[in-house]
């Protein structure tokens, strides 16, 4: 697992075979909350666990911060919902997201925050998979 933090940005990526497999990073954090985005796992490697491990790792160390985790997803998101209820994400509410001078349909999405504070289940998560966690921290 690598994790890399520059300014307010946290980032963390799972990596098999010095490949990055899974990603995710806070889009801001404030002193309260921080919002989780970016949150992708190439597709051979999805349904084995690996988001999970990655936005578990991220929101612990948001909450270990002590702030809130917030993330927004789109509604019919449903293995992606899965990940991040299993993970201790409740849904908060929901809004329309229009996409100006696209093509884009208008589409609900859910805004999910997590009042997770404990964190004693995470190691389960991290540590079920074969691979070797790898962290960085960078402050500049």
């Amino acid at each position: 697992m690598l994790m890399i933090k520059e300014n307010k940005t946290t980032a963390y990526g799972l990596f098999l075979d010095d490949n990055l497999v899974s990603a995710a990073y806070t889009l801001i954090e404030t002193k309260d909350v921080a919002v989780i985005g970016g949150i992708l796992t190439s597709e051979e490697f999805r349904n084995k666990g690996f988001a999970t491990s990655v936005v578990s790792s991220l929101t612990e160390n948001i909450v270990k911060k002590g702030k809130v985790a917030s993330l927004y997803v789109r509604k019919d998101n449903m293995p992606a919902i899965h990940v991040y209820e299993k993970i201790g994400f409740k849904e908060y509410s929901q809004r329309l997201w229009v996409s100006v001078n696209t093509e884009a349909k208008p589409l609900w999405i859910t805004h999910m925050f997590s009042f997770w504070k404990n964190s004693s289940a995470i190691g389960l998560v991290l540590h079920s998979h074969k691979w070797k966690p790898r962290s960085l921290e960078r402050d500049e």
